[in-house]
């Protein structure tokens, strides 16, 4: 054995004492190609490891046991259920039959109902397609009526069906089939239901985020890439404090958006408004939509949710993003230069797409 190991210092020793002997341009190459074939087979093997996580990891695996899930049913007001979302601090819920007279256990799924659709049905409803400021006093003049519909004339899409039977489906099927798959539209959760058609489950986009986070090392070198390597620095939409709620919400609805950085008159970064923010209101609070939107914000009494920092640096890493994402329950966070002034954002889709794409 001694003699095995005197052999292995000595050819170690030889190989060395060679390369120092050649010209520098020969030695400076070799290393070069030395270090590129390392860290080929590092960056494969951090892919391999990636791609087996989401390949092995099915729907079954990342679904919380004895979840409870808020349901709201069929004939609920739109006001009845946006105190619900706002009481369960959630922003959508599944919607199902209400039992009848016959039959005492319905829960028949109907769909999926978020402060999306709702907004979507009140610009349809009220506004029109026109940001005018004489429609938009529409809004108090009829909210009442509104906030009387039922849900099932609101529901939504955005969402995904999985059978139980479908648990067995791997994770990168889901992402890509179910939250991904919806056309440009993303889905948010997924339903999972049984044969009788009762919901036994709901996986959201935070779900899956927070089991990417807990597994981050499977990711690799993709974990430690920053804001600005994977893309995230780009020009984006933001609006003025002093923005009419209510014109604003139609803008949100007309670009398909689901929220919006808020900037003073420097363009520095104040605060994210979303659709998500209109949880709790009723038709008594409804003229507060014709407000600026930073008057909105404390007059709904949810200004304490916005003192959360939501941003992010060019040079923050994913590894980074994922785990203050998952650690203040947020769906994005804009990225921000020295100045704060917003350059970019990363969303809980822009996180699937880029472990999809690199796995």
């Amino acid at each position: 054995f001694l003699c095995l190991l005197y052999f292995v210092f000595l050819l170690m020793y030889l190989i060395f004492s060679f390369l120092h002997i050649l010209p520098q341009p020969i030695y400076s190459f070799l290393v070069e190609k030395m270090s590129e074939t390392t860290g080929k087979r590092s960056h494969e093997e951090a892919t391999s490891s990636l791609t087996e996580l989401l390949s092995t990891t099915n729907l079954r695996d990342v679904l919380k046991k004895h979840k409870h899930i808020v349901s709201l049913q069929h004939n609920s007001s739109v006001e009845e259920a946006l105190l619900e979302l706002a009481k369960n601090h959630i922003s959508s819920a599944p919607v199902e039959l209400a039992p009848s007279i016959m039959d005492n256990d319905s829960g028949t799924y109907l769909g999926v109902l978020d402060v999306a659709s709702i907004l979507a049905c009140l610009s349809e409803d009220l506004l029109g397609d026109s940001e005018d400021d004489d429609k938009l006093v529409k809004i108090v003049e009829h909210a009442t009526e509104f906030f009387k519909r039922k849900l099932i004339t609101i529901l939504g899409n955005d969402v995904a069906l999985r059978f139980r039977g479908e648990g067995q489906q791997s994770l990168a099927d889901v992402i890509q089939d179910g939250f991904l798959g919806q056309g440009k539209h993303v889905a948010h959760r997924i339903v999972v239901f049984n044969e009788r058609g009762t919901i036994v489950n709901v996986v959201s986009m935070s779900d899956i985020v927070r089991f990417l986070n807990k597994n981050v090392e499977k990711l690799g070198d993709l974990a430690d890439k920053t804001m600005k390597d994977l893309g995230f620095v780009k020009d984006i939409w933001s609006v003025k404090k002093d923005v009419v709620t209510a014109k604003l919400c139609l803008q949100l609805q007309n670009k398909n958006l689901a929220a919006v950085p808020v900037v003073d008159e420097d363009n520095t970064f104040l605060f994210s408004f979303a659709t998500t923010d209109l949880k709790g209101l009723i038709s008594g609070k409804i003229d507060l939509l014709l407000k600026p939107v930073d008057e909105f914000i404390a007059d709904m009494k949810a200004a304490h949710q916005h003192d959360i920092d939501t941003t992010c640096k060019t040079n923050t890493t994913l590894r980074e993003a994922m785990h203050k994402l998952m650690s203040q329950k947020l769906h994005r966070l804009y990225v921000v230069n020295a100045h704060k002034k917003v350059v970019g954002c990363i969303s809980l889709s822009d996180i699937l797409r880029c472990v999809t794409a690199s796995s």
